[in-house]
């Protein structure tokens, strides 16, 4: 999903409404479309766009349908209670109320269906029913997994597990979303004496807008993300303004896996664009369910993506690295944003009480309270 995507651009356009004879007003009609849809990052507009894609869908089915663009607050106040009942956390009824309003924005619909005070109610509803339920946080990965896996996709001499490892180290080292890593240039990426750096021109958090520099020390053997970066660009023959992971055919690959580094960024229709997000959660945790001997469902029910990120963060904190440090280093704006992706070890949890402990006067054994529990 990018800016230039062929149906935001033409709803933006239709918006616009710039006249089909004056060839200048053509050209500033398309300029004005794309800063609106520019207007969202590019992994946002995914998000809407399937989540759109529902919506109509639900609209489609209805007896008789319903108009989806545009469409009455009553329609998105029924769609949104139907979407909390089947939902398991408040996010998915913000996601969907999201994707509407952005979509109703773009086509530069009069009535802001979602700022209504039906849509509101229901909206609310989900929050109290949803918003306090477990969520099912996914964990972090450890890095001797992913080293483990990298040590063996050396050793299987196969394209695609080792360019899985290079998603990994690089996804793992550099605290990268999926979004982040499609957003790598081979131009932008610097190799040093010691050291690789990587420019991100945008990132999630970064308000400003001032990109990213993202450092990878030297390492020594095939744990090493600067050396998996340097085979992956060897391998495939990448220069100039390219991205570094790139799609791929998924279906060719499935069948003849030595065939990915053929079709490795020139698919048809699709040359050059970013690595799929089912590609690049399939590279991942499938390398991550062969080393850890699970299955593949197994591993997705309990990490994901985000698990890259979350385990370099974990992994950093709990070797004592400064916050403002790994905080820059992951992009992340604000401490508590930061602390979301950080899991505490139990060591570090019972370091709490340890510390109250400490403190305890005398040395009164209390053996009766061990007698008096059955185990």
């Amino acid at each position: 999903m990018c800016a230039g995507d062929p149906c935001l651009l033409d709803a933006a356009l239709q918006a616009v409404g710039a006249g089909a004879d004056d060839p200048l007003e053509q050209a500033l009609a398309r300029q004005v479309a794309l800063c609106t849809v520019a207007s969202r990052e590019p992994g946002t507009w995914g998000t809407y766009r399937y989540a759109m894609r529902a919506f109509q869908q639900w609209c489609s089915e209805r007896n008789p349908p319903r108009a989806s663009l545009p469409a009455s607050s009553g329609t998105v106040a029924m769609y949104l209670m139907w979407v909390t009942q089947h939902a398991n956390t408040f996010s998915t009824v913000k996601t969907a109320s999201a994707a509407i309003y952005s979509y109703h924005r773009l086509t530069n619909s009069a009535e802001s269906v979602t700022d209504n005070p039906m849509v509101n109610a229901v909206r609310e509803t989900a929050k109290r029913a949803l918003g306090t339920a477990v969520r099912n946080r996914k964990q972090p990965l450890d890095f001797e997994v992913l080293a483990r896996y990298a040590d063996w996709a050396v050793r299987s001499g196969q394209f695609l597990p080792m360019l899985a490892a290079t998603v990994m180290l690089v996804g793992f080292c550099g605290f990268m979303r999926y979004s982040d890593l499609c957003k790598i240039y081979v131009d932008e990426i610097h190799f040093h004496e010691g050291h690789m750096e990587i420019f991100l021109e945008t990132r999630k958090n970064d308000v400003l807008r001032e990109g990213s520099v993202i450092v990878f020390v030297a390492g020594t053997g095939w744990r090493c993300p600067m050396q998996w970066t340097k085979w992956l660009i060897n391998k495939v023959g990448l220069s100039g303004h390219v991205r570094l992971f790139q799609r791929f055919d998924g279906m060719q690959a499935r069948w003849k896996p030595e065939t990915a580094r053929t079709t490795y960024g020139k698919v048809p229709g699709h040359v050059g664009e970013a690595m799929l997000y089912d590609q690049l959660q399939r590279l991942v945790l499938g390398g991550v369910a062969k080393e850890m001997g699970l299955s593949y469902e197994q591993v997705v029910s309990d990490f994901g993506t985000q698990s890259m990120r979350s385990g370099g963060a974990t992994l950093v904190a709990a070797a004592g690295v400064p916050d403002r440090v790994f905080q820059r280093h992951g992009g992340w704006r604000s401490v508590g944003c930061k602390n979301m992706y950080v899991q505490d070890s139990l060591e570090e949890r019972l370091s709490v009480t340890k510390a109250i402990d400490q403190h305890n006067v005398g040395d009164e054994s209390f053996g009766w309270a061990s007698e008096s529990v059955s185990t």
